[in-house]
């Protein structure tokens, strides 16, 4: 999962303007997941990376709805009528 989203934005696929992901991204190391379940104390989950990658692996199973358009003018009262 990291390492598609890691192909996605290094192709250029996936552009991640939020800066606090970008760090994360930046100081994020393949062995930091193999520390966190030996030091109960780690704060370095990664979190938002870690959102933002099953973010986009779940890409492809979301449904969009159908948009319903409505006109609101039709259904507000007119207080002139």
């Amino acid at each position: 999962m990291l390492y598609q989203l890691k192909a996605a934005v290094e192709d250029g696929n996936l552009i991640i303007h939020d800066k606090r992901i970008l760090r994360e991204m930046r100081n994020y190391r393949t062995n930091d997941l193999q520390h966190i379940s030996k030091d109960p104390n780690a704060t370095r989950h990664f979190d938002l990376l870690i959102s933002c990658a099953i973010a986009f692996a779940m890409r492809n199973h979301a449904k969009v709805k159908e948009a319903v358009y409505t006109n609101y003018r039709e259904s507000i009262p007119n207080p002139a009528i």
